[in-house]
C-alpha cells in the first residue's frame, strides 16, 4: 500500500491538492461521507455545496480537512473508497 505521507512529509491531500479540485466532481457524496464522519458540520454541508462549482467545492472541503493529518487521512480514505475515483486515485499514487 502507498503511504499517505511522503519523504518530505506532504500528505497526498497536500501534494495532489491541484489535481483533486481539477479532476474531482462527486462532492456530494464526499459531503455526505465527510458529515457521516462527523468532519463537517451541518452548517459547513449546506455553505460548501451552495458554491457553483465543483472546483469551488472541492477547494472548501480541503481547507476542511487540513487542519490535522487524521482529517486528512479520513478524507484519503473517502476517495480511495469511491469507485469512480479508483483511475484517478490510482494514477496520482503512481505519480508519487
Amino acid at each position: 500500500m502507498t503511504s499517505i505521507i511522503s519523504e518530505p512529509g506532504w500528505h497526498f491531500v497536500d501534494r495532489h491538492r491541484i489535481a483533486l479540485i481539477d479532476r474531482v466532481s462527486d462532492t456530494v457524496a464526499i459531503l455526505d461521507k465527510l458529515l457521516d464522519k462527523g468532519l463537517i458540520s451541518e452548517e459547513r454541508f449546506d455553505a460548501v455545496r451552495a458554491l457553483n462549482t465543483t472546483q469551488d467545492q472541492m477547494r472548501e472541503i480541503i481547507k476542511s480537512v487540513k487542519s490535522t493529518n487524521a482529517a486528512k487521512d479520513a478524507f484519503y480514505e473517502i476517495l480511495n473508497g469511491m469507485k469512480a475515483l479508483m483511475p484517478l486515485m490510482s494514477e496520482l499514487e503512481g505519480s508519487q
